[in-house]
């Protein structure tokens, strides 16, 4: 598992990525034992649709997770009920899946980037987990660039705890999901990606980590008697993290709910999802006495600002709801 090559359609990073960061050690998540792959992988990645015939290089120091098949858990753990009826292999292999989402999601929320399974779960007897080697270049790769040194990168303490947090807590393991989800959408679907992150803070509202602390007044709507609990709930749970006053400017200048429903009751799209393949620039302030040139936002440009400012603004919210969740727990 590690880092996936995310496309950039825009020209400007939507998820970072940190090329040299490695593993530092061995950890125990749940039933699975993580580790240093040791190997660089390097790969390359079209560059469109800014230029279909050039590409990029993209670096990752993998990780392998290994573990015990589930054998008689699948049959006796009620999370895994729905997948009795399959074959006993095919079951096996499914909660591996299930074993390995939830820790490439939680590696995404410690290190606030796009994780996911890269090899899917294999019998070891037959097949020692190993890092590929790299990819030959491209004939059109023009760079003999060096591969940065290996940076290793220790787990903020409450991950390994959060395992046992996420299994007895349906809500907050769908919550981990859709964040998750949120950050694979996010450079080439943002608006859906604003919905998955609006996803999270509704529910972990909802988890039993969290339901104790948020209380909320609402008052019905004057014209048809309506009481907005479900918008109440959402910013009563933004609250957890942010001020009032952080919140008041988040209504007037961000508006992640109104936008979410626009998008998933109205299809409305906010970001580059109707005009792929435009490319987007930042603003160039030259050098003052005193002030280094800079690059910035385009202000001006509402698609920009909502790719670059608003949907970060809501994942880091969803990341902090999660992580507030998953260390008081611990």
């Amino acid at each position: 598992m590690g880092p996936i090559p995310s496309p950039n359609p825009t020209g400007i990073i939507a998820v970072a990525h940190d090329r040299s960061a490695t593993l530092d050690r061995e950890y125990q998540i749940g039933p699975l034992r993580i580790r240093p792959g040791g190997n660089r992988l390097t790969e390359y990645v079209r560059s469109e649709p800014m230029a279909l015939d050039g590409v990029t290089l993209f670096e990752t120091w993998p990780v392998i997770a290994e573990g015990p098949w589930p054998g008689v858990a699948v049959q006796t753990d009620p999370d895994y009920q729905r997948l009795q009826s399959l074959p006993n292999q095919d079951a096996n292999e499914r909660v591996v899946a299930i074993w390995l989402h939830r820790v490439t999601s939680l590696l995404s929320l410690a290190v606030g980037e796009a994780w996911q399974v890269r090899t899917a779960a294999i019998d070891r007897s037959t097949r020692p987990p190993t890092v590929p080697e790299d990819w030959p270049p491209p004939d059109i790769w023009w760079r003999g660039e060096e591969g940065l040194d290996p940076v290793p990168r220790g787990l903020p303490d409450w991950v390994v705890p959060a395992w046992d947090f996420l299994t007895a807590d349906e809500k907050l393991r769908a919550a981990l999901t859709v964040w998750h989800q949120g950050l694979l959408l996010e450079p080439l679907f943002p608006s859906f990606a604003m919905v998955a992150y609006c996803g999270t803070i509704e529910t972990i509202a909802h988890s039993d980590a969290m339901k104790e602390r948020i209380t909320f007044n609402v008052e019905s709507c004057g014209e048809c008697g309506n009481v907005p609990k479900a918008q109440a709930r959402f910013w009563a749970t933004v609250g957890l993290v942010k001020s009032s006053t952080e919140i008041e400017e988040l209504k007037k200048t961000v508006n992640p709910y109104g936008r979410r429903s626009r998008t998933a009751h109205g299809s409305a799209t906010h970001g580059i999802e109707s005009m792929f393949g435009s490319m987007h620039y930042t603003v160039f302030a030259p050098p003052s006495p005193g002030q280094p040139a800079t690059l910035k936002m385009d202000q001006q440009d509402e698609t920009q600002m909502f790719m670059w400012r608003d949907v970060p603004m809501v994942r880091a919210i969803g990341a902090d709801l999660l992580r507030l969740a998953l260390a008081s727990n611990a």
